[in-house]
This record gives C-alpha cells, sequence and structure tokens, in this order.
C-alpha cells in the first residue's frame, strides 16, 4: 500500500536517453505538448553534444508502425536501474536480461543477439551524455520543469492515490511504493513500467493518470488471462481497437498479449471513474462472452 503521498519526479539516466534521442531526430516530442514547452524543447535540440550519438540512434526500429522507438527506448529505459555507480557496467545484468527475455510484450525477434550485443554499450554512451555540458544544462531546466508538474497536478495525484488504494484492497497489489518519473521530451502518449527492488516505476511523457492505471492494472489481468489462456487462444476474432503489433509474431503468447491488453483498457476505463468490479473474475468473462 502506497505509504506516502504521490508525487512526480525523474530519472537523469531517463533524461540523459531522450535528452540523447532529441538530438537524433526524435519528432514526438511536440504531440500534445504546449507551445511554450516545444520551444524550449527546440532550443535544447540545437545544441551539439560533443560526445557521437550513433548508439542512441538505433533506438528507432521499423517494428512498430505506431512508435518505431519501441521496445528499445523502454529496454534503456529499464537498463538504467542495472547501471552501476561508475557506468562501467551492469550490476544483476543476468536479471535485467531475465526480465527483458520474458516480457510477453516484446516480439522474439526484438529480443535476438543483436539487442543484447547493442545493451552493452549503453553504460559507456550514457555517461558520455550525463556528464556532457549541454545535458546538465538542460538536467538544470527539467528539475524545474518537474516540480511544477507536480504542483499543477497535485490535485490528480491526490485522487490517483485514492483509486490506488482501492484497488489495493480490491485486488491485493502489494507494492512498497509507486513512483511517477515524467520526462518532458517522451511523446505524451508513451508510458511504461519497471518494477525495481520491490516498488513500481511509471514512464510517463505527459501526466495521465489512467496510463499509471493501465500498466498497474497489468499484472492485476494477468493472472486471470492465464486462467483462461485455452479459451481465449480458442477464440478466432480480433479484439477491439487493438493493433495488429500487440500480436506479435502471431504465436500463442500474441494472441494472449493481445487480450491482456483488451481486458486492461476495459478495465481502466473502470477504474479511472472510480468504478471498480469486485469480481474480476466475472468482469473477464463477460467482457470475452460480449466478443
Amino acid at each position: 500500500m502506497q505509504k506516502t503521498n504521490l508525487a512526480i519526479s525523474s530519472k537523469a539516466e531517463i533524461s540523459a536517453i531522450y535528452f540523447a534521442l532529441l538530438q537524433c531526430g526524435y519528432d514526438y516530442y511536440a504531440m500534445e505538448k504546449d507551445a511554450r514547452l516545444i520551444s524550449k524543447l527546440e532550443y535544447y535540440r540545437s545544441q551539439q553534444n560533443p560526445h557521437p550519438l550513433s548508439f542512441f540512434s538505433k533506438i528507432k526500429q521499423n517494428t512498430c508502425e505506431v512508435y518505431p522507438y519501441w521496445p528499445r527506448a523502454a529496454v534503456l529505459e529499464e537498463a538504467t536501474f542495472y547501471l552501476n555507480k561508475s557506468y562501467t557496467g551492469f550490476v544483476q545484468f543476468t536479471q535485467l536480461k531475465k526480465r527483458i527475455m520474458s516480457a510477453g510484450n516484446i516480439s522474439p525477434k526484438e529480443k535476438g543477439k543483436d539487442l543484447w550485443d547493442w545493451i552493452t554499450q549503453f553504460p559507456e554512451a550514457v555517461k558520455d551524455v550525463l556528464v556532457s555540458s549541454p545535458f546538465l544544462s538542460y538536467l538544470s531546466w527539467e528539475r524545474s520543469w518537474i516540480a511544477e508538474q507536480s504542483e499543477i497536478f497535485r490535485e490528480e495525484l491526490k485522487n490517483l492515490q485514492t483509486i490506488l488504494q482501492q484497488c489495493n484492497a480490491l485486488y491485493g497489489s502489494q507494492l512498497d511504493g509507486i513512483h511517477v518519473l515524467m520526462n518532458p521530451i517522451k511523446c505524451a502518449y508513451s508510458s511504461d513500467h519497471y518494477e525495481y527492488g520491490g516498488h513500481f516505476y511509471f514512464s510517463l511523457g505527459w501526466f495521465r493518470k489512467e496510463s499509471i492505471l493501465h500498466e498497474l492494472l497489468h499484472p492485476v489481468i494477468h493472472s486471470y488471462v492465464m486462467r483462461m489462456r485455452d479459451e481465449i487462444l480458442h477464440y478466432q476474432g480480433s479484439f477491439p481497437d487493438i493493433d495488429e503489433s500487440y500480436r506479435l509474431d502471431g504465436s500463442d503468447a500474441g494472441r494472449l498479449n493481445a487480450a491482456e491488453e483488451y481486458l486492461v483498457r476495459a478495465l481502466t476505463e473502470r477504474v479511472v471513474c472510480g468504478v471498480l468490479p469486485n469480481d474480476l473474475s466475472q468482469f473477464v468473462q463477460d467482457k470475452m462472452n460480449k466478443l
């Protein structure tokens, strides 16, 4: 259960990833952002990093039409939790690799040798950005922006905390802490989450409580999807409004992934309004029956 008030914060290593992407042609920074913020980001976009950024240019792939920075941007975000303090390598690298390899929403072809050969270069690449003068100037500004966002979204954060406490009571989400990480460069529609050290970290390009609830409800719904595995795999139709990329490579795992996304979206619509189903098993069954 959340013991302290929710607040918006940032993580310097994640900030470094998006600062480098901004200089590598990342054009999602302007989506749904106000003119003042866009102008500021365009200023930092023009700053030249003294170190080569070829490593970060390889984040963009052609495997996800909707968002070509998936999954590599999210993989690097998660990797920041496993960097050692001197940025010479990783700690618990085996655990990081296990988490990525077991991720049901990343296709097998995105988890091959090329990914891991590339990731080994990450500690040195991110350190180069972290110590650069242009990034340090940006980071100073970003910290004041983060403080501003915490104030702007104070009431929404309180409301979110109330809903999370209700979810905890009903669905038994056993989390020691929830951290809301924001980055002004990251796409406003992009949200990722990571579990590390018993804590949940939600990484957002813009504060949307439904994005946080959506990610939190994935592990809640996952167990119900596994219980209904045979029924879901037997279903041959499509899941409404679920992009083909969620089906991954068309395997059984891909179909289960698409079903989970469909059910999580449906549940999020209820929860964000404060209408939480008491019987999730019945909720899932009803949604599947209506397909």
